[in-house]
């Protein structure tokens, strides 16, 4: 016998499990249905296991989409105060951090507290469940599964983009629309760790594990964050961003030293009789492994020369390089080590107040799976709350 719902989520991450447990609350019949073993697996690995959830800046301007007015109307609905006065009321105690990021003591007991608040309302679950099959009726929707067959009045995809795969990160949704002639914009990775170039200005490599605060631009958006370095190229918050406005083309442009004039710094030493070489005065204000390679940007004669006997010229030629510091794009790590995708449901399809499909009535989508995506911050799982809550009153608005 068909099972039948007002609501059938696919997919148990932080929108999926935010949306069951809303529509439940008030009132549907709710089914969520999962190909894993367990849910919400990206919520366990967010902010290095302690879960960024949202961040007190959060507003469009965090965010990137081929419409970008689209995310305005759900991040209206539920603003960070919401997501802080639900966590304190749930008894999940967290922290703010520098850059008005907000981290729970533990993602696991983010994870309970989304299971357990759904469950509560009523919304049934089945893991491990394989979706074949989602076809339009009349009236609803028949979801064929590998099991048994489910009815539902509405459905709603949340089942996130390709990044991160060992987390979960999958393409069904994407499949799922393109079968029903919703259009996807083609999923690229963001959030993700950037390759060394193949001739670099300057040799980064046995660099992996130094960090340092620089400012990258790239196109029309800039980051002030720390930077890392890798074994095959460089990481951190700072990049990571960039990854996300990059458009692939014009080299990025790293600012090494963001704070002052570092040829200032030089020529008061230098004017104060410091007798060390410049390899060991570019210690001061920089990792010595670094240092040693911005110094080797002098003209040889120079590289290991007391500051005495370099001239101010230089001092500025150097500034001016790791000011504007070239770093070609040669690609990224893949959505293997991505956080997200950007790209995703093409949003002027989709209803931005209810997340309805506007090509296939009933349907709704939420959380990454959607071309909307968020900087580092905690704004990328504000956006699965958000876009959850704002299906799940769309599906109960069609329904009553």
């Amino acid at each position: 016998m068909e099972n039948v719902f007002d609501l059938a989520v696919i997919g148990a991450g932080a929108s999926g499990l935010t949306a069951a447990a809303v529509a439940a609350e008030n009132g549907l019949s709710v089914l969520l249905l999962d190909n894993a073993e367990t849910p919400a697996k990206k919520v366990m690995i967010s902010g290095g296991g302690k879960c960024n959830f949202t961040n007190k800046f959060v507003s469009p301007d965090h965010y990137l989409s081929k419409n970008p007015h689209f995310c305005k109307s759900a991040l209206a609905r539920l603003k960070p105060e919401d997501v802080l006065a639900a966590f304190k009321n749930a008894g999940i105690p967290f922290s703010e951090r520098e850059d008005g990021k907000f981290f729970a003591n533990s993602a696991e007991n983010v994870k309970n507290h989304l299971l357990s608040r759904a469950k509560k309302a009523g919304a049934l679950f089945r893991f491990k469940e394989d979706i074949l099959n989602l076809e339009p009726l009349n009236a609803g929707f028949r979801i064929s599964c590998k099991t048994k067959t489910v009815n539902a009045a509405k459905v709603l995809v949340s089942t996130g983009s390709p990044a991160c795969p060992a987390a979960g990160g999958n393409s069904f949704g994407f499949k799922l629309a393109k079968k029903l002639s919703i259009n996807v914009i083609a999923p690229e990775p963001a959030l993700v760790p950037l390759r060394f170039p193949e001739n670099p200005l300057v040799d980064f490599s046995g660099l992996a594990g130094i960090s340092l605060d620089v400012k990258i631009k790239c196109s029309k958006k800039s980051c002030s964050a720390p930077l890392l370095f890798t074994h095959k190229g460089i990481s951190g918050p700072a990049v990571l961003t960039a990854s996300l406005y990059h458009d692939g083309a014009a080299p990025l442009s790293i600012d090494f030293f963001p704070e002052g004039s570092l040829a200032a710094h030089l020529k008061t030493l230098k004017e104060n009789k410091d007798k060390r070489k410049i390899s060991s005065v570019l210690c001061d204000f920089f990792p010595q492994r670094l240092a040693l390679r911005f110094a080797a940007l002098l003209p040889d004669e120079k590289k290991n020369a007391p500051l005495a006997e370099i001239p101010d010229k230089l001092f500025f030629k150097l500034e001016n390089t790791l000011k504007n510091f070239p770093f070609p794009f040669a690609g990224t790590e893949g959505f293997e080590k991505a956080e997200v995708a950007k790209g995703g449901i093409d949003t002027k399809e989709i209803n931005s107040a209810t997340m309805e499909s506007e090509r296939v009535p009933g349907l709704y989508f939420s959380g990454e799976v959607l071309d909307v995506t968020g900087e580092v911050g905690g704004y990328n799982l504000h956006w699965a709350w958000a876009s959850g809550t704002a299906a799940a009153f769309g599906v109960l608005k069609s329904l009553r």
